[in-house]
């Protein structure tokens, strides 16, 4: 038997294997879930019901407090998202100096593997610091 004949072979066998599988797929009775779906239909509502779900129109919600653009500070840092202030163990509302020096500080007493990380932090309120300023 040379490969031509053992490739006619094997194609003869897939053949009959998709037909056999195609053929089994379509004798198949519909899922009963779908006979179902089909036949059942929701019993009709009496009219008082109907009535009694008219709602009355919502009232718009009044439009939210200004906040402070200050309020939260995010930054990007090793692929996740932080705010600025509560890195730098601040509330949000403090002043750029009160800030610079607990930055400052944060550096003198904190392991240095963590400086590039408050460097980020504090970066984020240098930038909006510059774009307030404009």
């Amino acid at each position: 038997m040379n490969s031509q004949q053992l490739l006619f072979i094997n194609l003869i066998i897939v053949v009959i294997v998709a037909l056999f599988f195609n053929v089994k797929r379509l004798k198949r009775k519909q899922h009963p879930t779908a006979a179902v779906a089909q036949i059942w239909q929701p019993p009709a509502a009496a009219p008082e019901i109907l009535e009694a779900a008219v709602l009355e129109p919502v009232p718009p919600l009044p439009p939210a407090p200004p906040t402070s653009k200050r309020e939260k500070i995010y930054f990007v840092y090793n692929g996740h998202e932080w705010d600025a202030f509560e890195v730098l163990g601040l509330s949000s509302g403090v002043s750029l100096d009160v800030a610079t020096r607990h930055y400052q500080e944060l550096i003198k007493k904190s392991d240095p593997s963590t400086f590039e990380f408050y460097d980020a932090a504090y970066s984020s309120l240098l930038k909006l610091r510059n774009i307030i300023s404009k």
